[in-house]
C-alpha cells in the first residue's frame, strides 16, 4: 500500500518538478531577452516531457531493476541520468548538427538530474540483502 502510495506520489511531483526547474533554467537563460518570455511559456513544455520521460522511461526502469533485483538509489539514478542523457542527445542529434546537439544536450542534464533524483527519492528503497 505505502508503494502505490509513494509511486502515486511521484506520477504527480516529478514532472512538477521537471517543468519548475526546465522553466526557472530557462528564465536564467533568456531572461535579457526583449521582450522576456514568461516563465508559463517555459513550464507547459517542461511538464510535457517531465510526464512522457516518467512514464516511458524511469517507471519502467524501476520496475526492471527491481524484478532484476538491483534496487538502489544509486543505481537507478545512475542508470536513469544515462538514459536522460543518450536521449536527449539522440533527439537533439537528429534534429541539429553534432557539435551543436552536443551544446544543447549539457544544459538539460541539469533537468534530467531533477527529474531522476525527485523519483529516487519518493520510490526507490535498497533492496535488502
Amino acid at each position: 500500500m505505502i508503494m502505490k502510495i509513494r509511486l502515486t506520489l511521484a506520477l504527480i511531483l516529478v514532472p512538477v518538478a521537471a517543468a519548475l526547474s526546465y522553466a526557472a533554467a530557462l528564465h536564467l537563460q533568456f531572461k535579457d531577452m526583449d521582450p522576456a518570455p514568461g516563465n508559463v511559456d517555459f513550464f507547459w513544455p517542461g511538464l510535457a516531457a517531465g510526464i512522457a520521460f516518467e512514464l516511458l522511461v524511469l517507471v519502467p526502469l524501476f520496475f526492471i531493476l527491481r524484478r532484476w533485483g538491483r534496487t538502489s538509489p544509486g543505481v537507478f539514478m545512475a542508470a536513469g541520468f544515462a538514459l536522460w542523457a543518450l536521449l536527449s542527445f539522440t533527439v537533439y542529434a537528429a534534429l541539429m548538427p553534432l557539435t551543436q546537439a552536443l551544446q544543447t544536450t549539457v544544459p538539460t542534464m541539469l533537468f534530467g538530474a531533477v527529474m531522476v533524483f525527485v523519483f529516487a527519492a519518493l520510490v526507490v528503497r535498497r533492496t535488502p540483502a
